[in-house]
């Protein structure tokens, strides 16, 4: 429930209902907890954690999870994909892949590209797979033997240009 819709008639009816109902919800030692549970629960509110319990509630079912197994009990794949969907739904600002491809089928690398198509903050990752960073990759930043070669393209284009100074040749 939102903020918005604690003023709306039906809310204040609902509520006028159980206070009648319970009228120990209105002794004066229980009133300080009550402030501070509506106090929680606009916190909560503001975080938007409702709307983040419906996103996992949302991402165990895709997987195909029931939401009572251990994490331990799932293949490496599977744990791949539950702590990412689990960093998603913190919303973050910027996410840091190490071989996001790693022990996952087809399916799930073309489901993974798809998000992170879709991941409007700073991704930032480091793979070997070609393909995945070809789909994915918009900014090619490589290291190598301590020089930086950093340019805002696709992989194929980062290639077709690797290691060439203004010039055009080889550094």
């Amino acid at each position: 429930m939102s903020l918005q819709t604690r003023e709306t008639p039906e809310y204040i009816e609902k509520v006028g209902s159980i206070s009648a109902s319970n009228p120990d919800l209105l002794r004066e030692d229980i009133l300080p907890t009550y402030e501070e549970l509506q106090h929680i629960h606009q916190e909560l509110d503001l975080e938007g954690i409702w709307y983040k319990r419906e996103q996992v509630s949302k991402n165990i079912s895709q997987l195909g999870l029931n939401g009572t197994c251990s994490f331990n009990s799932l293949s490496t794949g599977l744990k791949r994909k539950v702590l990412l969907r689990r960093a998603l739904v913190g919303d973050p600002d910027i996410l840091l892949l190490d071989e996001p491809t790693n022990h996952m089928d087809i399916d799930s690398i073309k489901e993974l590209e798809q998000m992170m198509l879709r991941f409007t903050g700073a991704l930032i990752f480091v793979t070997h797979d070609r393909m995945f960073l070809q789909r994915v990759a918009t900014r090619i930043v490589e290291v190598d033997r301590a020089r930086l070669f950093d340019q805002t393209c696709d992989y194929a284009t980062f290639l077709g240009t690797e290691k060439r100074g203004p010039t055009g040749r080889r550094n």
